[in-house]
């Protein structure tokens, strides 16, 4: 089982690491010193790289570097000189390179790639405006709303684990409904059918789609989180531990993705794998004391919860979680929590007093459900939302002060 060692230890790129590039992305160098007429040695991420530009230089300044050739050497074209690291000035210099450059979404794009510590892709920024359009025609929603989910799954998995680099902010956009897609697959069985019976490629990525539903279904995942909190009183635990049970159906679908090319389930076990292996590095994100995004089936709706264990020395573990749930007067609510011991507090944050009202209404019930299991101290508050862009507080990197910190 291959995957099983990457799942404990994924590829989490800490800010000094090497990103993962791709031809034509851009990235941001620092001159060390000029070594010949129009030949320049520029750093980035630790490493030097001969560079040819007409430009004017001098040993300090900030370039703009596009990926050219990826070999045993990259191949960097330089761009232009940065006199500041900030969206307007890198949008001025990307000028020649951007269609309808001087909007808010290219600077929004431009400034979450800075606060990521990512390289800037321009064909995904491309795409992204796309799907911002689609994505509006919905609902209103800002630029930087919208691109967050976009960086939170490239900020943590180098593209080449994860071939779909659009899978969670299609997802949490409603662009993608992986329950949908495995309820399709369950119903196309018999259409479907093929010489081998039970063990056919169709039959297998079935019976994987089925086993991945019930994974991500909320009881399986109540009973994992109580399991986590080692509650006493509660539903039937698992005997596996969620890893465990995920390998499984990664390694099906890795092996149903590799089969021949003629019929199409192989594009369809692929894309079930890349939502496979995408929960699987947030789990091993969870154990890593990190935010994690997990899908949570419940009934025909599917929430994707942002959840973190912290680890506290003097206090003990402490479990937040955070997800902003279906537009219910104009407004998706937000709900956040922090459960540590047998103790609970969770708020309900919307503009609406109306709504507000329903879920103070509600409360009663809500108490009864968590004391069944195994929760002693309760509290529940509604209130105002905090910040126009308060949801993914703490899911993202302080903006960064200093380029030294990129090169």
């Amino acid at each position: 089982m291959i995957y099983a060692t990457q799942i404990g230890q994924p590829a989490i790129q800490p800010l000094s690491s090497q990103p993962t590039l791709s031809v034509g992305d851009i990235v941001i160098g620092r001159v060390t010193k000029q070594v010949a007429k129009e030949i320049y040695h520029i750093r980035f991420h630790g490493k030097s790289y001969s560079v040819q530009s007409q430009l004017s230089l001098r040993t300090g300044n900030y370039v703009l570097l596009q990926l050219q050739e990826i070999g045993e050497q990259l191949s960097f074209k330089l761009l232009d000189s940065i006199p500041e690291l900030n969206a307007a000035q890198l949008s001025q210099s990307l000028k020649p390179l951007l269609s309808n450059h001087d909007n808010q979404f290219t600077t929004a794009f431009l400034r979450l790639s800075l606060r990521y510590h990512l390289p800037v892709n321009l064909e995904h920024l491309r795409y992204l405006k796309e799907l911002y359009r689609a994505v509006l025609e919905e609902g209103e929603v800002s630029e930087l709303d919208f691109l967050q989910p976009y960086f939170f799954q490239n900020r943590q998995i180098a593209s080449h684990l994860l071939t779909d680099r659009f899978l969670l902010v299609r997802w949490y956009w409603g662009r993608r409904r992986l329950q949908e897609d495995l309820a399709r697959r369950q119903e196309s069985k018999d259409a479907e059918s093929s010489p081998g019976g039970a063990e056919s490629p169709f039959s297998l990525l079935t019976n994987t789609a089925g086993a991945m539903q019930s994974f991500l279904s909320a009881e399986n995942v109540l009973r994992w989180l109580l399991r986590e909190l080692g509650a006493r009183s509660s539903p039937e635990l698992p005997r596996e531990h969620p890893e465990q049970e995920l390998v499984k159906i990664i390694n099906r679908l890795t092996t149903l993705s590799e089969l021949p090319e003629s019929p199409d389930w192989p594009e369809s076990a692929r894309d079930l794998l890349n939502s496979a292996l995408f929960i699987g590095f947030q789990l091993a994100l969870f154990r890593k004391s990190l935010w994690c995004c997990l899908p949570v089936f419940l009934q025909d709706r599917e929430p994707l919860v942002f959840l973190r264990r912290q680890h506290l020395e003097g206090i003990g573990t402490r479990y937040s979680f955070k997800f902003e749930a279906d537009e219910i007067y104009r407004y998706r609510p937000v709900i956040r929590g922090v459960l540590q011991n047998e103790q609970i507090t969770i708020h309900f944050e919307h503009p609406d007093q109306e709504f507000r009202k329903l879920v103070e209404d509600s409360i009663p019930l809500l108490r009864q459900a968590l004391h069944r299991l195994g929760l002693q101290e309760i509290h529940v508050h509604t209130r105002q939302p905090q910040k126009p862009e308060g949801f993914f507080e703490g899911l993202v990197p302080k903006s960064v002060n200093s380029l030294d910190k990129l090169i």
